[in-house]
Protein backbone atom coordinates (compact mmCIF):
# COMPACT_ATOMS: atom_id res chain seq x y z
CA UNK A 1 0.00 0.00 0.00
CA UNK A 2 2.78 2.59 1.06
CA UNK A 3 6.29 2.36 1.91
CA UNK A 4 7.92 5.59 4.32
CA UNK A 5 11.43 5.33 5.07
CA UNK A 6 12.22 1.70 3.48
CA UNK A 7 9.68 0.22 5.88
CA UNK A 8 6.29 -1.26 3.84
CA UNK A 9 2.80 -0.28 5.18
CA UNK A 10 0.17 -3.15 3.79
CA UNK A 11 -2.77 -2.51 6.44
CA UNK A 12 -4.76 0.49 7.35
CA UNK A 13 -3.87 0.15 11.26
CA UNK A 14 -0.03 -0.05 10.19
CA UNK A 15 -0.37 3.54 8.19
CA UNK A 16 -2.69 5.09 11.35
CA UNK A 17 0.18 3.64 13.77
CA UNK A 18 2.15 5.51 11.51
CA UNK A 19 0.60 9.12 11.42
CA UNK A 20 -1.18 8.69 14.74
CA UNK A 21 0.99 6.70 17.28
CA UNK A 22 0.44 3.08 18.47
CA UNK A 23 -2.45 3.55 20.20
CA UNK A 24 -4.14 6.56 18.99
CA UNK A 25 -3.66 5.20 15.01
CA UNK A 26 -5.74 2.10 15.90
CA UNK A 27 -8.49 4.36 17.47
CA UNK A 28 -8.15 6.45 14.58
CA UNK A 29 -8.23 3.36 12.31
CA UNK A 30 -10.45 0.69 13.41
CA UNK A 31 -13.96 2.28 14.13
CA UNK A 32 -14.01 3.39 9.95
CA UNK A 33 -12.63 -0.70 9.18
CA UNK A 34 -15.68 -1.48 11.48
CA UNK A 35 -18.32 0.84 9.67
CA UNK A 36 -16.93 -0.01 6.09
CA UNK A 37 -17.24 -3.78 7.27
CA UNK A 38 -20.68 -3.48 8.77
CA UNK A 39 -22.30 -1.63 5.34
CA UNK A 40 -20.71 -4.06 3.38
CA UNK A 41 -22.37 -6.60 4.91
CA UNK A 42 -25.73 -4.86 5.13
CA UNK A 43 -25.56 -3.54 1.23
CA UNK A 44 -24.17 -7.48 0.44
CA UNK A 45 -28.11 -8.50 2.09
CA UNK A 46 -29.81 -5.96 0.85
CA UNK A 47 -29.06 -5.72 -2.44
CA UNK A 48 -29.39 -10.22 -2.57
CA UNK A 49 -32.82 -9.66 -0.90
CA UNK A 50 -33.73 -7.08 -4.09
CA UNK A 51 -32.45 -9.28 -6.95
CA UNK A 52 -34.99 -12.10 -5.62
CA UNK A 53 -37.44 -10.04 -5.33
CA UNK A 54 -37.00 -8.81 -8.84
CA UNK A 55 -36.22 -12.40 -9.88
CA UNK A 56 -39.31 -13.57 -8.55
CA UNK A 57 -41.62 -10.55 -10.39
CA UNK A 58 -39.64 -11.24 -13.59
CA UNK A 59 -40.93 -14.93 -13.29
CA UNK A 60 -44.35 -14.64 -12.64
CA UNK A 61 -44.40 -14.44 -8.94
CA UNK A 62 -48.16 -13.77 -7.93
CA UNK A 63 -48.54 -12.97 -3.92
CA UNK A 64 -46.34 -10.28 -3.02
CA UNK A 65 -43.74 -10.60 -0.27
CA UNK A 66 -41.81 -7.30 1.43
CA UNK A 67 -38.66 -6.41 0.69
CA UNK A 68 -37.85 -7.63 4.42
CA UNK A 69 -38.63 -10.86 3.42
CA UNK A 70 -36.64 -11.71 0.96
CA UNK A 71 -33.55 -10.35 2.19
CA UNK A 72 -34.13 -12.72 5.48
CA UNK A 73 -34.22 -15.64 2.35
CA UNK A 74 -31.18 -14.40 1.53
CA UNK A 75 -29.28 -14.12 4.52
CA UNK A 76 -30.52 -17.90 5.58
CA UNK A 77 -29.79 -18.97 2.06
CA UNK A 78 -26.01 -17.55 2.42
CA UNK A 79 -26.12 -18.98 6.47
CA UNK A 80 -26.26 -22.33 5.12
CA UNK A 81 -24.34 -22.05 2.12
CA UNK A 82 -22.03 -21.08 4.21
CA UNK A 83 -21.74 -24.33 5.94
CA UNK A 84 -21.37 -26.45 3.25
CA UNK A 85 -17.80 -27.23 2.84
CA UNK A 86 -15.96 -25.36 -0.16
CA UNK A 87 -16.18 -27.41 -4.04
CA UNK A 88 -12.44 -26.65 -4.64
CA UNK A 89 -11.14 -28.60 -1.21
CA UNK A 90 -7.71 -29.73 -1.23
CA UNK A 91 -8.71 -33.38 -1.28
CA UNK A 92 -11.12 -32.51 -4.52
CA UNK A 93 -8.45 -30.44 -6.31
CA UNK A 94 -5.92 -33.02 -5.12
CA UNK A 95 -8.06 -36.07 -6.39
CA UNK A 96 -8.46 -34.15 -9.56
CA UNK A 97 -4.96 -33.16 -10.31
CA UNK A 98 -4.18 -36.94 -9.72
CA UNK A 99 -6.44 -38.30 -12.98
CA UNK A 100 -5.27 -35.20 -15.13
CA UNK A 101 -1.94 -36.24 -14.53
CA UNK A 102 -1.81 -39.66 -14.93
Amino acid sequence: MHEINGKRMNRYHELGQYAFGKTAGLWAIIPFQLIVMIGLDIVYMVTGGSSLHQAYKLFGGTQSFGLSAWIVVFAATELLSCQVSPTGSMSQTSYRRLHLVS
